[in-house]
């Protein structure tokens, strides 16, 4: 997550996952493991689970200044397909998403897309999320981690991410389509089947 991008979510109070640039990291002694992740990012690139007792070996040799850190929370990853524009959001579907931890660093393995039913939770989080972001414009995907204590926003990515590729074939639904519609006017986001699309990497 852009360091940016959590501040303007704090300040909105967006439930978010608590972020430290590295420089300035004050680590609790309670948290045993840690994610350190490039400031900058994108998806997995550039981060790794750190442990309490690895953390001077792992972060040591690292520019400060460029990463990040988050407590490594445990839950389900989902991840949010929308549309955004100008202050408003429409989901389209929710995703699962599958990792496997390597030398530990993440690695996304598999996507089941539209595999949740959308409720009133995520469909409230985007409308929070395209307020607190109105420069948001076409489709956005967002991770999230889900647990006993709520939906923490992990990460907005305004580009086409991994789960667009089985929107079409999970929901009937056209992305391209929609987006060229929403020059002019509102996405119509009629779903013509309601499928689960397993897409592998």
């Amino acid at each position: 997550m852009n360091f940016l991008t959590y501040q303007r979510l704090c300040r909105f109070e967006i439930q978010t996952i608590p972020t430290q640039r590295l420089v300035d990291a004050q680590i609790d002694a309670r948290c045993n493991e840690w994610i350190v992740k490039a400031i900058d990012g994108v998806g997995c690139m550039d981060s790794f689970v750190v442990k309490r007792e690895q953390w001077l070996l792992y972060t040591q040799g690292l520019d400060a200044e460029k990463y990040i850190v988050q407590p490594h929370l445990q839950g389900r990853k989902i991840s949010l397909s929308a549309l955004f524009s100008h202050g408003l959001a429409w989901l389209i579907c929710v995703n699962e998403q599958h990792f496997e931890l390597v030398q530990g660093c993440y690695q996304l393995r598999q996507i089941l897309v539209n595999a949740l039913s959308p409720n009133r939770v995520y469909v409230e989080l985007l409308q929070q999320i395209a307020q607190a972001f109105p420069e948001l414009w076409g489709y956005i995907g967002i991770d999230l981690i889900e647990n006993t204590e709520g939906c923490w926003v992990l990460e907005i990515n305004p580009r086409l991410t991994t789960s667009f590729v089985g929107i079409e074939r999970a929901t009937g639904i056209n992305i391209a389509e929609q987006v060229l519609l929403m020059l002019d006017a509102e996405p119509c986001l009629h779903v013509k089947r309601n499928d689960v699309i397993s897409v592998k990497l």
